[in-house]
């Protein structure tokens, strides 16, 4: 009886020590636990009070992170500095990305701006004719581009017109383009001879293009009375003739040398006629060349096949307006990829 007594008095102090042991184990790992991880439930709540905040500028990790233990570094400590060291890191981003993008608004702004003064550039429209309509178009792909249109009476009976596309795109483009125009009017106060004229102007571009830019160019002459045309054209795309009954066919066309290339280029008059109730489309590779999402480009088969199912009454705003929806329904979903300019005159039927 004594033997079980003392066994079971022993076995009831050692079950009262181990539940007291316990309790205090745990006791002792629950402070331990939250003597640890402490300061990093006070670092995710800064993390998340930065993400909250947008990440302000001079952001500091709480000091008292920084140093625990009288100054001795610990993994805290070092977690809390490599923290800090990416919030500076990260100002100094944000900073930097702030000044980029107010440059970059600078330079969009500017090129608004160009783009604005660019279009200034191009002619008003011609005032009305009992022989001649016509009607310009010119989208370029960016604020500012390289295509350059113009037209003008030389005298009451002939009307002088012009089409270029300067290679590249945006401001340098748009700067050469703005010489160009500058150059036709200029040429046409020396000489009245559109071989002259061009020779002058390809003389003048060639001089100093340090960036080797060139433009292909077609500029013409119409007499509306008779129906004469004289050209000659720099290597730009071959002009569309559409008859008085809607038919459409390319015009006959001598490949000629684009401006800027050589110095000393010769320059060939090339002879036309556009008869009564025809029109003339002249236009950009930015029509042709115009891409769809799956990489083709519209052709010169599918702008002839609109122009020719157009009404056979269709106005010059009509001609052109119908091309460009064209080309825009058949890019559609991909970027322009070039500047888009056509211009299209038609010889009126002159009533007796």
């Amino acid at each position: 009886d004594y033997l079980r007594e003392f066994l079971r008095e022993g076995l009831i102090r050692f079950v009262a020590l181990s539940l007291a042991g316990l309790v205090l184990a745990l006791v002792l790992a629950f402070f331990v636990s939250r003597y640890i991880s402490s300061p990093l439930v006070t670092l995710a709540r800064f993390a998340r009070k930065m993400a909250d905040e947008n990440f302000p500028a001079d952001a500091r990790v709480p000091q008292k992170m920084l140093s625990k233990n009288g100054g001795t570094a610990n993994e805290i400590s070092h977690l809390a500095l490599s923290f800090q060291g990416m919030l500076d890191k990260l100002d100094v981003h944000l900073k930097n990305f702030e000044r980029e993008v107010a440059a970059r608004e600078r330079v969009e702004s500017e090129f608004k701006i160009a783009g604005q003064i660019q279009s200034s550039f191009l002619p008003a429209r011609l005032p009305g004719s009992a022989s001649l309509e016509m009607a310009a178009f010119m989208r370029p792909a960016k604020e500012a581009g390289g295509d350059l249109y113009d037209y003008f009476y030389l005298d009451e009976n002939r009307l002088l017109f012009a089409i270029g596309d300067v290679s590249g795109k945006g401001m340098p483009a748009a700067l050469f383009m703005a010489r160009a125009m500058t150059l036709i009017r200029s040429a046409t106060k020396v000489t009245q001879s559109l071989p002259e004229m061009v020779t002058l102007m390809n003389e003048a571009l060639c001089a100093n293009n340090d960036a080797c830019m060139f433009i292909t160019f077609f500029i013409g002459v119409l007499e509306p009375a008779t129906g004469e045309l004289r050209f000659v054209n720099c290597g730009h795309n071959r002009p569309v003739i559409r008859n008085a009954n809607a038919g459409a066919r390319f015009v006959d066309v001598a490949p000629g040398c684009v401006l800027c290339i050589d110095e000393d280029a010769k320059f060939s008059l090339q002879h036309a006629r556009l008869e009564e109730g025809e029109s003339l489309v002249v236009y950009t590779d930015g029509v042709t060349e115009a891409v769809d999402a799956g990489g083709g480009f519209y052709g010169d088969e599918r702008l002839l096949q609109t122009v020719e199912e157009l009404a056979p009454e269709a106005t010059p705003e009509a001609v052109v307006a119908a091309v460009v929806q064209d080309v825009d329904a058949f890019s559609s979903g991909c970027p322009q990829a070039d500047d888009i300019t056509l211009l299209c005159l038609k010889r009126l039927v002159l009533k007796t």
